[in-house]
């Protein structure tokens, strides 16, 4: 059985791992995070290589990442390090940056980012971060970040969500040149947990594995909490919570079965189909796609 069907905060609590912003395979800290050559000379825990990448939360914190710097381009000009706080001038600064990305992304890509959405977190999903990184291009533009970075970001996510055999060589190479660029171009910023987890130990853990890292993402079980809601409301007993859990499990147990499985609709969803780069290509075992 492989355990890959978690996100970072579980992946965190079942490696003991107390902050979020800590790699829980090499025990890194943010603030060292941009010191590269002692990363790789680092040990790490492979064990934990068993939890995979969760390749779905990776789209939006790589998004999330994109969109944090970008709100703080005007007041880092020429900085190096990280502000330890701002003043109140910094924070307006912060903020007309914020509403005038939003206002772009909305106007531009038809996508709202960074939203509050009451009892479900915030607006930052799945499909909305493959409508971010379809056009690297013009997103660049939009957030007035480096070119670059945003296509590798891109080429990346592409190549670890495909499901097609990834040359761990090429990708381990592409992701660590794509963690200097960031180092180069936002010292000041300290690398996300996730961001760092795909870029310098992305390699490792794609070999750890027999089938491509791709497969094994925890979406379907995340597709599965409006169902496991509607159940809840709908088709479960409010006598008692145990009544209701149980409930829940029975109609679990039952929509899953393959016989019933069989007669669900599949539903086109080509408006967020990620046409593979040519250099995500590359990074690909050579075969027949």
């Amino acid at each position: 059985m492989l355990e890959t069907m978690v996100d970072g905060k579980v992946a965190n609590a079942i490696t003991d791992n107390n902050s979020a912003a800590t790699c829980n395979i090499c025990g890194t800290k943010p603030s060292a995070m941009k010191e590269l050559d002692k990363i790789v000379s680092q040990p790490c825990n492979e064990e934990f290589y068993s939890y995979g990448l969760s390749t779905l939360h990776c789209r939006i914190r790589f998004m999330e990442n994109l969109l944090k710097i970008s709100y703080r381009i005007p007041i880092y000009e020429g900085q190096t390090q990280p502000k330890p706080r701002y003043s109140d001038q910094e924070k307006q600064k912060i903020q007309e940056k914020k509403d005038e990305i939003h206002n772009k992304l909305r106007k531009e890509l038809n996508i709202t980012v960074d939203v509050v959405k009451q009892g479900f977190g915030t607006t930052n999903d799945g499909n909305t971060s493959r409508m971010f990184f379809r056009n690297p291009e013009k997103t660049a533009s939009i957030i007035g970040l480096n070119q670059e970075l945003v296509e590798r970001y891109s080429n990346i996510l592409q190549v670890i969500t495909s499901g097609h055999p990834i040359d761990s060589e090429k990708f381990g190479k592409y992701a660590r040149d794509t963690a200097a660029l960031y180092v180069e171009k936002y010292p000041w910023w300290n690398m996300p947990a996730t961001v760092h987890k795909v870029l310098m130990h992305g390699s490792e853990i794609i070999k750890f594995f027999d089938v491509p890292i791709g497969k094994l993402s925890e979406e379907a079980l995340e597709a599965g909490n409006k169902v496991f809601r509607h159940t809840r409301e709908f088709n479960a007993r409010k006598t008692s919570r145990k009544d209701n859990l149980e409930d829940i499990i029975h109609h679990s147990l039952a929509s899953s079965d393959p016989s019933i499985t069989n007669y669900r609709v599949e539903y086109e969803r080509e408006k967020y189909h990620l046409e593979l780069s040519d250099k995500a290509l590359e990074l690909l075992e050579k075969f027949d796609i």
